[in-house]
This record gives C-alpha cells, structure tokens and sequence, in this order.
C-alpha cells in the first residue's frame, strides 16, 4: 500500500487530509493517485518502466533503431565521389570530417568501418533587428505599438548583417543525404590486414 492520509487541523479548527504517497512522500490530488504514485510501471512489452518514463529501455532504444532506419532509408543515396557537399558526419562517433579519407583515418584498425555518413548543410549565423527590437521592448515592457516609433530598425539591420557576415559558418547534419563510400571502407580493410 502506498497512499497515506495526512490529517491536520488548519488555523481556524476545521480537521482536513490530504493523500500522499508512502513512498516518495508527495502529496497527491486522491488515494488512487497516491496508491498508484509509486507503483511499478510496466511497459506495453511487459518490462519494468523507470520512474517518470513512459517506455521500458529496451522499446526505448528499439524505437531508436528504428527511427534511425527510416531516416537512413528515406535519404537520398549518394555516391562520395559525387557529393557535392563541404562536410560529412559520422553519427558512429558522432563527429564531422572534410573527406571520407579523414573519417577512416579515426577508424584506422577496425575491422568493420564505415561505409557511410551524412551529408552536411552549411548552417549561416544571422540575426533579425526587428525580433532583437521587439523582444527588449517586451522585457522592458513598453507600450505596445513602441516598436512603429523607432527609424532604426533598418540601420541595425544592416549593421547586423555585417557583423554576422564575420562569423565563419557553421555544418549542421543533413539527415536527408547519405553519402556512401563502400569501396573506400573496403580499400581500408584490406591496407588494415596487410
């Protein structure tokens, strides 16, 4: 049993209760809800769930296997040698590479390196003067039409833009290109056993 009534008297000498859960000790809205507070969890599969999750771990990471599968099946296919891209991610290790070359060197030794990655995007740094204008007006809370009164917005546009024409771009994964390199993965095991 996990539920516990807590009866008290308030200041002005009525007796009240609350549920709360034996276990943790959070006070909770009903004796059902105290009783069930605690209570293992199971996942649709049968397995225990953890508190606060709504999915075993084992469906957890099905789940992820499988969502990582669709996105690898639905993504265009396309050869190292015609990408046209700048980078590559790995999602083995987690890291981006200038060239298939680079990504095999980390997995120099290994008998089963791999044969793709993702392609990248260039990901721009940019930054809108008017949501910059707006949004410290609503901090400072000014009136609502504050913004209509300032001629600037257009100057710091510009100025903006030159500032983050400064910053270096950045890659972000392209999960919709895979960019395969079986026969360079395949050269690499041979140069490994040899």
């Amino acid at each position: 049993m996990n539920a516990t009534k807590l009866t008290g008297v308030t200041p002005d000498g009525k007796q009240c209760s609350v549920w709360a859960c034996s276990v943790c000790k959070i006070a909770a809205h009903s004796e059902h809800e105290a009783e069930e507070c605690c209570k293992p969890k199971l996942c649709a599969c049968g397995n225990a769930v953890k508190m606060n999750y709504t999915v075993c771990t084992q469906c957890y990471h099905a789940a992820e296997v499988r969502r990582d599968q669709d996105r690898f099946d639905k993504a265009k296919k396309v050869k190292w040698t015609e990408y046209e891209g700048q980078m590559l991610y790995c999602d083995h290790n987690d890291k981006f590479y200038p060239d298939v070359e680079s990504l095999l060197d980390e997995f120099y030794g290994d008998d089963d390196p791999p044969e793709w990655a993702y392609g990248t995007i260039d990901k721009i740094f940019s930054m809108d003067a008017q949501t910059i204008v707006e949004d410290e007006l609503e901090r400072q809370e000014w009136f609502e039409d504050a913004i209509d009164h300032l001629t600037f917005v257009k100057e710091l546009q510009t100025a903006l833009d030159a500032a983050a024409a400064q910053i270096p771009s950045a890659y972000e994964t392209d999960y919709s290109t895979v960019v395969t390199f079986e026969d360079e993965a395949s050269e690499r095991i041979k140069e490994n056993a040899e």
